[in-house]
């Protein structure tokens, strides 16, 4: 039973990650994972992320505002200037210097069943695709370990291949 392919809920007793990685035209990949749970660091993960919005962004100063004010835990930004990724972030040259940006949310409901969404942007190509591995539960009782909202999702193209 799909419920809502725009956000990702919980059952009260998944788990939810959410990954970024920003690979570069050198090769070079920058990653984040921040997890989701009632037994984690976060209790709470929402993030409002588009690839193609980050990679439209003019500076990489830009590109790290965005980063820093959309991700959040009890409606509090987690990332921070002193955190590693982001100070990987503001190593880059230039935002032309990225290749892709990748964002996913994962939802792992009982260490078997699992719901995946992924947004991927090639800057180079200018190709905005996203996968979507799994079938979303419904949460329970209202337990949430966060979600993965993608507010322009409609104007990225399904990519065949499955979520791995």
């Amino acid at each position: 039973m799909k419920i809502r392919t725009d956000f990702v809920t919980n059952s009260s007793s998944s788990s939810f990650t959410l990954n970024l990685m920003i690979e570069l035209k050198d090769g070079r990949k920058i990653k984040y994972k921040a997890k989701g749970a009632a037994c984690t660091r976060y209790a709470n993960i929402y993030a409002y992320l588009s690839p193609k919005e980050l990679a439209d962004c003019r500076s990489v100063e830009e590109l790290v505002k965005m980063l820093e004010e959309n991700i959040k835990c009890r409606d509090k930004p987690i990332l921070k200037d002193s955190d590693a990724f982001i100070k990987k972030i503001r190593e880059i040259p230039s935002v032309d210097d990225i290749a892709k940006i990748y964002v996913s949310g994962v939802e792992d409901y009982d260490g078997v069943n699992k719901y995946a969404q992924e947004y991927t942007y090639d800057c180079a190509a200018g190709r905005y695709t996203y996968s979507i591995d799994g079938e979303e539960w419904s949460a329970i009782d209202g337990a949430s370990g966060g979600g993965l909202y993608v507010s322009d999702r409609k104007m990225a193209e399904k990519e065949e291949e499955d979520y791995e």
